[in-house]
């Protein structure tokens, strides 16, 4: 009863992450952008939660922009 195991392809984070990396970032990009855009406009305190939310967001669009890295680090097949 010798029975070989199928082999694992390694190649799906490479095809697959680079386009969902990409579509987040657009998505991210531009949905934390019109939150901390409406955020600020209708802002007339500035309350703790406005804080709150605002570094939420501005946290969230700091980490998008390495995402662009990710995708060139997985498009050269690191």
């Amino acid at each position: 009863m010798n029975k070989s195991c199928p082999r694992v392809s390694f190649e799906f984070e490479h095809t697959f992450l680079p386009p969902v990396y990409i579509l987040v970032f657009i998505v991210g990009l531009v949905a934390n952008g019109w939150g901390l855009k409406s955020l600020l406009h209708n802002s007339k305190k500035l309350k703790i939660i406005n804080v709150f939310f605002f570094n939420l967001g501005l946290a969230d669009i700091l980490y998008l922009l390495t995402l662009p890295f990710l995708v060139v680090y997985y498009f050269m097949g690191q």
